[in-house]
């Protein structure tokens, strides 16, 4: 009886998942359908049914996991943190909404994936492709549009330029949100893919598509995981050497940006190219970042941060003090300084901890060469961008880091060590 318990709760969250996914990257036009419709509250009850799911599988099967329960740990004392240093239950409860696809993935794991996986993540992964190359001809009629949800002004899909070039959203809700799925879809299929020939075709497609969104962070994580998978078979030991520089630089430049704060000064957009210029990672060091962390630090701690909803959409949308212009820094632009605003130095140290276990993990089988990689994308990605808010992808982090706790580091031969 528990194991058809189990069974059945098991066929209920990859089904939630398949939906959940799906209306990710189909974002931009249900919401304009469900909108016009006059229902537009029923866009985002497939992220609460995520939540519901997991109540669900504790009651029947009263699982649980170590990096669940640590995760909803730091979410509760990061909401008390919030609670005392801010006072807004608004931002606080949209932060845990943001998180819901984190908590269901790590909750559940690798028991979201089967042998069907591969030819439904095929199929989204055409669906991006082909959102991004309609794009390219057609303005879809959802693009610049806007709707009202509680006083507050939130995008069904935004349409801009860098340095003359358009930056493509396909079916989702920006170019950043495409090239996340992109990212995650298109290095599931490389590293579960056997024939080389489609490894190839999946690598270069997938990068192709991730040029049009001109999303430089996703570009080049894509392009260091394919670096990281071709000296792989010769060179394995060399691997681990790749997981250190975002790291140093993740954390270095925000942190250098704020001790060395007024040194610069952004003067605006000139002319040069989207892909090789470092004119975006100049205003993110002379504006975004030193603004964040002097927020955070002013209003928090350093050990504890500032709390859930301190950073990200949640701080864009519900803030209501007049200290800060949030408009200028709440995005944050990197993983390592939303982390630091949401669970402090203890978020720092748990992504150590993360690293340090992702680049020991042992290539065993395509599961946990897909987790490893995952990760390493994670962490260049994160340099300029914060993933917690890419639903798409951030579900797969947390498949990723279930998996990587599931499998410890096993002992290994003398020649296994030399591969290494």
């Amino acid at each position: 009886m528990a194991f058809q318990q189990r069974n059945i709760s098991t066929n209920i969250a990859r089904f939630t998942f398949i939906v959940y996914l799906t209306w990710s990257i189909l974002y931009a036009p249900l919401k304009w359908i469900f909108n016009l419709a006059g229902v537009g509250f029923l866009f985002y009850l497939p992220k609460i049914l995520l939540l519901f799911v997991v109540f669900l599988y504790l009651f029947l099967s009263a699982k649980t996991n170590k990096p669940t329960l640590f995760l909803i740990f730091m979410i509760i004392i990061s909401s008390i943190v919030s609670y005392i240093t801010m006072r807004n239950m608004e931002q606080i409860l949209f932060s845990v909404y943001i998180f819901i696809p984190f908590i269901f993935s790590i909750y559940f794991g690798n028991e979201l994936l089967n042998s069907a996986s591969k030819k439904y993540f095929l199929f989204l992964w055409i669906m991006c492709c082909l959102g991004l190359l309609l794009n390219i001809f057609i303005t879809f009629p959802w693009a610049g549009t806007s709707v009202d949800i509680g006083g507050k002004e939130v995008y069904v899909a935004k349409e801009w330029a860098t340095y003359g070039v358009s930056r493509y959203a396909g079916f989702s809700v920006a170019s950043w949100s495409v090239a996340s799925q992109l990212l995650a879809l298109g290095t599931y299929l490389y590293c579960f893919t056997e024939r080389k020939f489609y490894k190839f075709l999946y690598f270069i497609v997938t990068l192709l598509f991730l040029l049009l969104t001109t999303a430089k962070g996703p570009i080049f994580a894509f392009l260091i995981m394919g670096v990281v998978t071709a000296i792989s078979n010769g060179k394995r030991y060399l691997i681990k050497y790749f997981y250190l520089p975002p790291l140093i630089i993740g954390i270095g430049l925000p942190l250098l940006s704020y001790i060395y704060w007024g040194m610069f000064v952004y003067s605006g957009h000139t002319s040069g190219s989207w892909l090789f210029t470092a004119e975006t990672i100049f205003a993110r060091m002379t504006v975004t970042w030193p603004l964040a962390l002097d927020f955070i630090i002013n209003k928090g701690s350093y050990l504890f941060g500032i709390g859930m909803g301190g950073i990200g959409s949640p701080l864009g949308y519900f803030y209501n003090g007049s200290d800060y212009d949030v408009s200028e820094f709440s995005f944050a632009d990197s993983f390592y300084v939303y982390t630091f605003a949401v669970f402090g130095l203890l978020g720092i140290i748990s992504v150590i901890l993360l690293v340090n276990r992702a680049k020991n993990m042992v290539w065993g089988n395509a599961d946990s060469i897909f987790s490893s990689l995952l990760i390493l994308e994670l962490l260049y990605f994160g340099i300029v961008d914060a993933p917690y808010e890419r639903d798409f992808f951030i579900c797969f982090i947390g498949i990723a880091l279930a998996n990587l706790y599931k499998r410890s580091k096993r002992t290994m031969t003398k020649k296994e060590r030399y591969e290494r």
